[in-house]
């Protein structure tokens, strides 16, 4: 009885600040700006320290923070008008930094909204029943008594209690819109500091990235704190879409179709750096890029390794990737020019015709095929054949959108000339892996239920 005393109070108080309006629009500007400034500073850490230590020789240290601009704006997917091109290609390492930094920032004002789920999740012992602190795990109990048994009962009891009274609130839509409203506002003020006559930033695309990924970010942070945990926000977000009934079950093994199918692509990538090393390390001595060179040209291929695991997927799928005006990367064969003076190019497969065992790639979109398709029989043993069908079929058309998305994240234009379009086709690659997939699910439905009638008539 005690507990609950305790707890309604603290509940309703925590609810009564919750719809405060003034508090929540404070909190979503305060919290926005917070992550901008974090994440500003963590794109634009390496190019000042490059800057200091001598790596950067041209220009002042007003420069290197504009360069530093450039790349945060870069990763809001703000594209640039160059002389003579347009540069829009994203490094997603380096879209994570804010888009992590928001996430923390959302979770912070949700917490700062609504305390009672942390309040219930983390119980301090100053917070404990005074039953439970006079029956607290002392050693040297008389009798032999096994200590502190009384207090994890009292514990788990109050923890049950306080669960029960302490109830999360409405969803903090004024701290969402001010956060996502503040951030966007940042990100679009900041465009003009850029200062370089030969490098425009595109306004539009800087509003529309930092509104989208301010959302995404925010409501994901927020659903994180509300469901304590972010794997449960995920579920959450997506079932607050509320998707028809046929398609609720197609998130999940299409969420491990695109898991092995991207695990396929980092090994071949993997493979591709390990058999690439002698031209890897030609590029990088012929660069001599120093000490602090040599950690900027390393944070820049580490954010760009997202895009070569999605690119290796589009090579694995079939369509491939392009690096230009007339190249292509595919199973059978390479086609490239003059490349930048980038070290991970290097694990490039060497231009001409393919050997006939490289399309074994082609195994690993099927392969995450099955994988989806195992996890639609597991979890539909009670549901007919037709059911796993259609959820089979679902996942691939679902996992084929995933690698659209991907792929037209990925690439884009790296500059003028021949550069005006790098990276796979999304349509292509969508199109491709929605179907690999759905053979690989299908087979393995087909072949879970061959299984399942030979178990029935063996039972019999």
């Amino acid at each position: 009885m005690s507990t609950v005393s305790e707890a309604s109070p603290r509940s309703s108080s925590a609810a009564e600040a919750r719809v405060s309006p003034g508090s929540s629009l404070v909190a979503g500007a305060l919290g926005a700006a917070q992550a901008a400034a974090i994440s500003l500073v963590a794109v634009a850490t390496p190019v000042v320290l490059a800057w200091v230590t001598g790596g950067v020789t041209s220009g002042d240290w007003s420069s290197a923070l504009r360069i530093g601009l450039v790349a945060w704006l870069l990763a809001h997917h703000t594209g640039f008008a160059v002389e003579g091109g347009y540069l829009g290609i994203v490094p997603l390492g380096l879209t994570a930094v804010p888009l992590v930094s928001c996430w923390f920032a959302a979770r912070r004002v949700a917490l700062v909204l609504d305390p009672v789920v942390e309040d219930v999740s983390r119980p301090s012992r100053a917070r404990r029943p005074a039953a439970e602190q006079r029956a607290g795990s002392r050693p040297g109990r008389r009798f032999g008594t096994r200590p502190g048994w009384r207090a994890r009962a009292a514990r788990r009891s109050g923890q049950e209690t306080r669960a029960r009274a302490a109830v999360p609130g409405p969803v903090p839509v004024r701290g969402l819109v001010a956060f996502v409203g503040t951030y966007t506002m940042i990100v679009v003020c900041l465009t003009p500091a850029v200062g370089f006559p030969s490098v425009v930033p595109v306004t539009s695309q800087a509003m529309l990235g930092g509104a989208v990924l301010a959302t995404l970010a925010g409501a994901a942070g927020i659903a994180a704190h509300r469901h304590r945990g972010a794997v449960a926000g995920l579920r959450a977000c997506w079932r607050g879409l509320r998707p028809p009934s046929f398609a609720r079950g197609w998130a999940a093994p299409a969420t491990v179709a695109v898991g092995v199918l991207l695990g396929g692509a980092a090994i071949l990538l993997a493979v591709g750096l390990v058999t690439g090393h002698e031209r890897i390390g030609r590029v990088h001595e012929a660069l001599d890029p120093g000490v602090a060179g040599g950690l900027v040209l390393t944070v820049v291929q580490f954010a760009l390794l997202p895009n070569a695991v999605v690119w290796a997927a589009a090579y694995a799928a079939g369509p491939g990737f392009v690096l230009g005006t007339g190249t292509s990367v595919t199973y059978t064969s390479s086609t490239v020019g003059a490349l930048p003076a980038l070290p991970l190019l290097g694990a490039l497969p060497s231009p001409g015709a393919m050997p006939p065992w490289t399309a074994a790639v082609l195994a690993v979109p099927v392969l995450a095929g099955v994988a989806a398709g195992t996890h639609v029989v597991l979890r539909g043993r009670s549901r007919g054949r037709w059911w796993r069908v259609r959820d089979a079929l679902g996942a691939a058309v679902l996992t084929g959108c995933c690698l659209f998305l991907l792929a037209w994240l990925s690439g884009g234009a790296a500059g003028p000339g021949r550069l005006g379009q790098v990276g796979p086709h999304p349509g292509a690659v969508a199109v491709v892996v929605a179907g690999e997939v759905a053979v690989g699910a299908l087979a393995a439905v087909a072949v879970g239920s061959v299984l399942r009638r030979a178990r029935s008539l063996l039972g019999r």
